[in-house]
Order: structure tokens, then sequence, then C-alpha cells
């Protein structure tokens, strides 16, 4: 998040805080920016554009190489971006809103500000944040990449 002056910035920083932690995504807003099909019947849609140009320019070639190397069920063979078959057949608004649910918490978060800005009014806004947030966050929260990876077995990759 990027603002042009302080005032902006303390105005956006609880705002964005609000966002990652309850999804403020609208079912119209995940039409547009997420997957829709289109008039054309064509896939479309801003997240779904992009993920497209990057399988198209070969940008997840290494998936492959990750599912590979770690063992299944590992947070390190985890496609984090996703797939775009994922994203057309399986992706809702229900499923990004208990997503952020789940795993936007403050166990699971580093903020770093950058500038001159007043510390006591940013720990100030941080706390009515965390009083805000905190009586919703998941009891049973486990924490991903903390597990030690388990038998990684070595393969031989050939070229194709």
């Amino acid at each position: 998040m990027e603002s042009a002056c302080k005032s902006g910035f303390l105005k956006l920083l609880p705002l964005y805080m609000d966002n990652l932690f309850s999804s403020a995504l609208k079912a119209s807003e995940f039409v547009t920016e997420v997957h829709h099909i289109n008039d054309n019947g064509t896939n479309s849609g801003v997240i779904y554009a992009k993920w497209l140009a990057n399988v198209k320019y070969g940008f997840n070639n290494g998936i492959d190489f990750k599912k590979l190397l770690y063992p299944n069920g590992s947070p390190y063979a985890s496609i984090t971006g996703g797939l775009l078959e994922n994203l057309r057949n399986n992706c809702s608004i229900q499923k990004i809103n208990n997503f952020h649910q789940k795993f936007y918490n403050f166990d699971n978060m580093l903020i770093v500000i950058n500038g001159i800005i007043d510390h006591v009014t940013i720990l100030r806004i941080m706390s009515e944040v965390e009083n805000k947030h905190m009586p919703k966050i998941t009891k049973n929260y486990v924490q991903p990449f903390i597990n030690e990876v388990k038998n990684i077995k070595l393969t031989r990759m050939s070229q194709k």
C-alpha cells in the first residue's frame, strides 16, 4: 500500500487491514476482477487474464518441479498463486472470503511501514485493528511452513 502523504496513509491503513482480515470483495467485483464468462462465451476477468499470461509465457514451469521435489501435502509443494483451471472451475467469492478468514491473522503476518511517521499513531491504529479482529480469528490456527519436510525423494528430471 502506498500513499502520497502521511494523513492518507493513516486513513488507508485500517481499511487495508480490514480487507486482509475480512475480505470486502463483493460479488460484482468478483465477476470483473477474478473470473467470469463474457458475452462471447470466453473466460475473462483481471486475475484470469494475468494467470493466463503466466501459463502462456511459461512462468508456471516451477510448479512441476515443486511437485517432484516436495511430498504431497507439504506446504512447500503449495501452488500459492493457484492454477488457471481451478480459477475457472472451482473459485468462488465464498472460498476467497473463507481463505482470508482462515489464513490472514496476526500470527501469520508481518507489517512493515517505511517512512517518517509518528509511531504512537501507528501503534494506536494497529491496536484498534487488533481489538476489532482478534475475537474473529480461528483458535485452532495451524501456521504453515513450520513442519519439517519429510522424505524428499531424489528424482532425475529429463530435458524435453
